[in-house]
């Protein structure tokens, strides 16, 4: 129901502006346009960039055969982002201005110092008023979302209770514990092929450096810095939250059987 609703209120306001030219040749050519609406493709391929890398960190690897489908869907919540942000009231621009501002300093936070957050940011290509701004029309489309369809969606408490109490292993919170770690890997980010040997014997070799270095109490946020493979945990100490089921068996009984500290 969400998303059928969602994709009308995208089409009704697609219609009223009368969207144009979709696809273009030149990065600097407009591929969206209309009444308070333009994207051009340097700015879809912005995005499909920082969606690669993000996947890049998680250790994902996307097809190239993926990505003409992967840019069509960012193009279509380009789209969305604008035409929902385009509706919002002045209200709702004060409240995405001030979270928008309290994500930058959370981020600043996990990363621990000035020079932490900078590398962070380069890791994921970025700026800080891009990252701010990204974030920013994330929380004012979800707010104009929740206001011009969430809210019209009218559930009677009596079918909220039934669902609660036919489905109570949805209900069931996860064990779960949060580690930091110090990430090598021995595949290619980029491929998932594995690192020649020559490279995979220094990745070893650093990883028992780091190792012996832990042990003898070194600081582990500094080790993190110096030695982790992890970009994505990289800017928060080599931290990460792990849930009981995700990991394979043998990883996941080491993890939960370490002692806090």
């Amino acid at each position: 129901m969400f998303r059928r609703l969602c994709v009308t209120l995208v089409l009704a306001a697609a219609s009223a502006i009368g969207l144009c030219k979709i696809f273009a040749a030149s990065a600097d050519e407009v591929l969206v346009s209309g009444k308070g609406i333009s994207i051009t493709r340097a700015a879809l391929e912005e995005e499909f960039r920082r969606i690669l890398r993000l996947a890049t960190e998680q250790q994902q690897l996307i097809p190239e055969d993926k990505y003409d489908a992967l840019r069509s869907a960012l193009l279509e919540q380009l789209v969305f982002t604008i035409l929902t942000t385009n509706r919002a009231n002045e209200i709702e621009i004060k409240r995405a201005t001030f979270e928008a501002g309290e994500f930058i300093k959370s981020e600043k936070r996990l990363a621990g110092n000035p020079e932490s957050f900078r590398i962070s940011l380069l890791s994921k290509g970025t700026t800080e008023e891009r990252l701010r701004e990204q974030n920013f029309r994330e929380v004012l489309s979800r707010t104009v979302v929740t206001r011009e369809v969430n809210d019209q969606i009218k559930i009677p408490t009596a079918d909220i209770k039934a669902y609660y109490d036919e489905n109570p292993d949805r209900w069931v919170v996860p064990e779960k514990i949060q580690a930091a770690q110090i990430f090598i890997g021995l595949k290619d980010p980029k491929t998932g092929e594995a690192l020649p040997a020559a490279v995979a014997m220094d990745k070893r070799k650093l990883a028992a450096e780091a190792l012996e270095r832990a042990r003898k109490g070194e600081d582990f946020t500094g080790l993190v810095l110096e030695y982790t493979d992890d970009t994505a945990s990289k800017s928060r100490g080599g931290t990460y939250t792990v849930i009981r089921g995700q990991l394979a068996k043998d990883l996941e009984d080491k993890s939960f059987a370490l002692k806090a500290g």
